[in-house]
């Protein structure tokens, strides 16, 4: 089914961590306690290993208490006071330095966040946030000018349930009103993000950032902006890399060829294709594809004529899978083209699981 709503995480995926540090440094300067950075940061790990055996985090059937979380974090912010050396202004600092957990200086938003947000929005997607986080996640959103783009926002405990539990993404699909096979989760974590959604027929998108690799998942992306096109696309098709018999190196070389993707699928070939095996439901999906007209290929004197089909490749680089005209074609392998060597430039190497986002017919 075509995706209609978009979930999303919110730290690693929306948000990165700031400068907590300078923040309380700031906060202390200001009520009269001047401290160093050096000191701030070592007080803060002290103070959390202060804590460190107070319960916290969700249970094992994955609900979590939103008192005792708060009640947690008041004690790091004591326990950090206290070392800092204040008194006077105990009461003043700590509402402070609650209140920047909210504002613009301990998290960041990601330089694309913004702009990927307004572009699903406007592709007519419905938004929301599936996050392990306070209850004042939607505080947080405004101030840092995100919330009018979500249609909802879920923080853990403010709704008592936690991920990996299934709870919180059951509550999107309510939200969105959407099938399971409608929605799309993107997030930043193996575990809490793709095995939790896709355990409930949720498709997942496992950003990585920074060069990062904790997982073989398919598609894994580097940024947010990759998610529109594999939103967009009205189909996925998966499966592994596995290395060709080299055929294809000469046909991509050829002028006609080479001048037809060009001016139909308007980007400059790489010579050579990726090959890619498909299994399963995949399987179905490329059958239903290939029966469509695809983008013709017009062949020399002497040559097979061809059929592309537009593609993202793991939601980040424009592709094509291009069909042969032969009797004897397999129907488990697809080539594709693309303007760069997608091995080189997405890392891949056989055995490896990719992702071709299809592009919508208008494409």
């Amino acid at each position: 089914m075509p995706t209609r709503a978009v979930f999303l995480d919110v730290f690693g995926t929306l948000l990165d961590m700031g400068e907590p540090a300078a923040a309380y440094l700031d906060i202390l300067r200001q009520h009269g306690y001047p401290r160093s950075l050096e000191q701030i940061q070592g007080w803060l790990v002290e103070a959390r290993e202060e804590v460190r055996r107070i319960p916290s985090g969700p249970g094992p059937d994955f609900t979590i208490s939103a008192a005792r979380e708060q009640a947690r974090r008041e004690a790091i912010i004591a326990a950090f006071l206290r070392r800092a050396g204040v008194e006077r202004a105990f009461d003043a600092c700590r509402a402070a330095i609650w209140e920047s957990w909210v504002g613009t200086r301990v998290f960041r938003l990601y330089p694309e966040t913004a702009s990927v947000l307004a572009q699903l929005k406007a592709a007519g997607f419905i938004l929301g946030t599936v996050s392990n986080w306070e209850p004042r996640l939607a505080q947080l959103c405004t101030s840092h000018g995100i919330a009018p783009y979500l249609d909802f926002i879920l923080a853990s405990e403010a709704e008592g349930h936690a991920k990996p539990g299934a709870r919180l993404f059951e509550l999107a699909l309510e939200r969105a009103g959407v099938a399971p096979d409608q929605a799309l989760h993107v997030g930043d974590s193996p575990r809490e993000d793709v095995q939790a959604a896709e355990s409930l027929g949720i498709r997942a998108v496992l950003i990585e950032r920074g060069g990062q690799q904790r997982s073989t998942h398919s598609p894994r992306v580097p940024s947010l902006e990759a998610v529109l096109p594999l939103a967009r696309a009205p189909a996925w098709l998966r499966g592994r890399v596995e290395r060709g018999r080299g055929e294809a190196a000469g046909f991509t070389q050829f002028a006609w060829v080479r001048e037809q993707v060009a001016s139909r699928l308007g980007f400059e070939l790489y010579p050579g294709t990726l090959n890619l095996r498909l299994e399963g439901t995949d399987l179905a999906a490329w059958a239903e594809l290939r029966a469509r007209p695809g983008v013709p290929i017009e062949p020399s004197p002497g040559f097979c004529a061809a059929r592309c089909y537009r593609v993202s490749v793991e939601g980040q680089v424009p592709g094509a899978i291009v069909l042969p005209m032969v009797s004897d074609y397999p129907t488990d392998v697809v080539e594709v083209l693309a303007p760069l060597a997608l091995r080189e430039a997405l890392g891949l190497v056989d055995g490896t699981a990719l992702t071709l986002a299809v592009a919508p017919q208008t494409e």
